[in-house]
């Protein structure tokens, strides 16, 4: 959760600057920002979805 929020608020402040006080943005930093987000995406995302249950192993302890 703390990682996520270390994202807010640099987002927040890119968008104050471009939009409240009308900094100058490139084309080349919109696509670093970008690229930027598609990788807290990707991160996000694999950390989020199930394991698959074919790579835990499963021991049976009991004796027949």
């Amino acid at each position: 959760m703390i990682g996520i929020l270390q994202y807010i608020a640099p987002t927040i402040q890119f968008l104050l600057g471009v939009y409240a006080f009308h900094e100058p943005f490139t084309r080349t930093q919109l696509t670093g920002f970008g690229l930027v987000w598609l990788g807290l995406v990707v991160f996000t995302l694999d950390n989020v979805r199930p394991r698959s249950s074919s790579s835990l192993t499963v021991v049976d302890e009991r004796v027949r």
